[in-house]
């Protein structure tokens, strides 16, 4: 935490004021403010997942000499995730792109 704070302070050194204490642990107490609410944010997401089927999906490449399936494991790393969340997850090209935290062109829906 110390380190967010400081981090925090120094971004914005220009703010501060004579005597930077009471400054300081303002940021500090915004620093735990948004620690907590990760912390719940990140419980309430384990509760979730918790409540769904456990299902893992073979990956199809694994075993396989197949043309598709050499091609696949050519492709560079992102480009084998986004298609797998795609294909073998089900979500679509914008729920991948979210997925990834990548940008994702509407234009091409």
């Amino acid at each position: 935490m110390a380190e967010e704070t400081f981090l925090a302070a120094w971004r914005r050194l220009g703010e501060a004021p004579d005597d930077p204490r009471p400054w300081l642990v303002g940021i500090a107490r915004g620093v735990l403010a948004n620690d907590r609410r990760a912390d719940r944010r990140r419980r309430a997401l384990v509760d979730r997942l918790a409540g769904l089927p456990e299902e893992v999906a073979p990956d199809p490449a694994d075993g396989l000499d197949t043309g598709a399936a050499r091609a696949f494991r050519r492709l560079p790393p992102g480009d084998r995730e986004a298609l797998a969340l795609v294909a073998w997850d089900g979500l679509t090209a914008a729920q991948a792109a979210r997925a990834r935290r990548t940008p994702h062109d509407t234009r091409a829906r």
